[in-house]
This record gives structure tokens, C-alpha cells and sequence, in this order.
């Protein structure tokens, strides 16, 4: 079953204070296909916190037991949380959501994620950051069959 997973980011909060005033971007990639890899725009850090509010979308493949209706597979989507500082992009920590566990068409989910920092920032830092996210799964493919073309068909057909 292919799956469309509408992503919102929405902010960090906790960040080290170190990044105040540098700008950050969250580097969502799932597997290494260049269509499942996409980032936020650069927003700079204050108060130890940035705020994005944007969407991404990245789509993946997912088996469903036919007898238990659970997602079989696990798919991870990595966010890698980055500063920007003059010129130089530097890791600041990543985490990981399983994109299994909101596979169920409509879902519709707030998460945090935990940051867990790199070496260079976890010393000085107490608590570790916070990624806020909202989780949207829209199913495209059932058995190999298109459901969301004939979705927009209908809509074309019947509504105008």
C-alpha cells in the first residue's frame, strides 16, 4: 500500500542556547531516494526555540496484514535538525518517528519528537530539544489500484 504522509512542522522548542541568533532547518529524509528527503526553510533560533509552520509531504510503501489490519513494516523518517552559520551547515541532534504507526488512512496525529543532540551540543546542554510535528496519512495506492485519482474524479464529476 502506497501512503502520502502530510507532514506539518511546527517548532522546536529547547534548543542549546548556543544556536540563538544562528538559523536552523529540519532535514526530514526517509530512506535514500531524493524524492523522500526534503527540508525546511532556515529559520533563525531565539529564546531557544524556532518556529516554522510548514508542510512537507513524503510517501511510502507499507504491508498490512490482511488478518491482524497491523502495519508489518517499519518505516522510519528521520528529522535532522541543522544550523547554519556562516556558511557552515552543522548537525545539531536528529530523531525518528516510525511512519507505521500513523498508516491508517486519515490519520490525523500531533507528535513530539526528542531530539537527542550531538556530541558538540549535548555538553552544554540540560534538557534535550523537542520537535512538534502534525502526522497526516492519505492512502494513494491500494494492491497496486489508484484510490486518490478517482477520488479527484469523483470531486470533478459530481460537485461541479
Amino acid at each position: 500500500m502506497k501512503i502520502a504522509f502530510n507532514i506539518t512542522v511546527h517548532h522546536i522548542k529547547d534548543i542549546p542556547k548556543e544556536c540563538n541568533g544562528n538559523e536552523l532547518f529540519v532535514e526530514a529524509k526517509r530512506g535514500s531516494k531524493g524524492e523522500n528527503q526534503c527540508n525546511t526553510n532556515k529559520v533563525a533560533a531565539k529564546d531557544n526555540q524556532v518556529k516554522f509552520e510548514e508542510k512537507i509531504k513524503i510517501n511510502a510503501s507499507l504491508n498490512q496484514n490482511p488478518k491482524t489490519q497491523k502495519f508489518e513494516s517499519k518505516k522510519e523518517l528521520s528529522f535532522i535538525v541543522k544550523e547554519s552559520k556562516g556558511g557552515k551547515v552543522t548537525e545539531v541532534g536528529k530523531g525518528k518517528l516510525n511512519l507505521a504507526d500513523f498508516a491508517p488512512h486519515g490519520t490525523i496525529r500531533h507528535e513530539t519528537v526528542t531530539i537527542s543532540l550531538a556530541k558538540d551540543y549535548a555538553k552544554n546542554s540540560k534538557k534535550s530539544p523537542t520537535l512538534m510535528v502534525k502526522v497526516e496519512s492519505q492512502w494513494l495506492k491500494l494492491d497496486n489500484k489508484v484510490l486518490v485519482k478517482y477520488a479527484i474524479y469523483f470531486h470533478l464529476i459530481y460537485l461541479h
